[in-house]
């Protein structure tokens, strides 16, 4: 069971951060940005 917390985690931080690189290629550092940083962080809070 906490294999699957651990998983989801980084499954999570690195979602979170390719979101993250996506908005910030495209100049954009409004919603994608936040968004990908709350991913991260919820990503790294599960595991």
């Amino acid at each position: 069971m906490l294999l699957a917390w651990v998983r989801t985690g980084v499954s999570l931080i690195l979602f979170g951060s390719v979101i993250e690189r996506l908005g910030a290629q495209m100049d954009s550092t409004g919603f994608s940005g936040i968004f990908g940083i709350a991913l991260a962080l919820l990503g790294f809070s599960r595991s």
